[in-house]
């Protein structure tokens, strides 16, 4: 019986410590990203218009970039696209809005399920991203991506995944 307390008591240290382990490599890797971020933002002010922030996100296709939008001190709403060379600010009044590119991708596919609409770069351009749910002509569910140029609204490209 004592034997089998001693390697319980191993067996629960073990636990403890993995665990212990486990959290402190995700509070290490999400305090690194959250430190990218905010050079990212002071970098962003720093070079362009942008004061204020509102979103921040990141968007890999080719190349990365992080993506802000927020406001100049005017109060005018900009995106900011940070490449690892380029830098590019825009208006919003200057392109389509992510509501005008969801209704693109409703006009293609009227009963789609819009997931999520994101600004990215697309063939180093500035662009919509559109990720989507639809049902394909067999019945099945599909997703897909849609881009969606910033300026004018034109199709990039059209990308539907594999079924799984």
């Amino acid at each position: 019986m004592k034997i089998g307390k001693r390697w319980l008591f191993l067996a629960l240290f073990i636990v403890v410590l993995l665990v212990s382990v486990a959290f402190w490599f995700v509070y290490s890797i999400d305090d690194e990203l959250a430190s990218r971020t905010a050079d990212r933002i002071a970098y962003a002010k720093k070079h362009t218009s942008l004061k204020k922030v509102g979103t921040v996100y990141s968007f890999v296709s080719d190349k990365h970039y992080t993506v802000i939008s927020g406001f100049n001190r005017d109060g005018e709403k900009m995106i900011v696209w940070l490449g690892r060379n380029d830098v590019l600010e825009k208006y919003a009044v200057e392109g389509i809005s992510a509501v005008d590119a969801k209704q693109r991708v409703l006009v293609e596919r009227p009963k789609a399920q819009v997931l999520r609409i994101t600004p990215g770069v697309v063939d180093d351009e500035p662009a919509w991203e559109v990720y989507y749910t639809f049902t394909d002509q067999q019945g099945a569910k599909r997703l897909a991506y849609n881009y969606y140029r910033f300026e004018d609204g034109s199709a990039l490209r059209s990308v539907i995944l594999p079924k799984p």
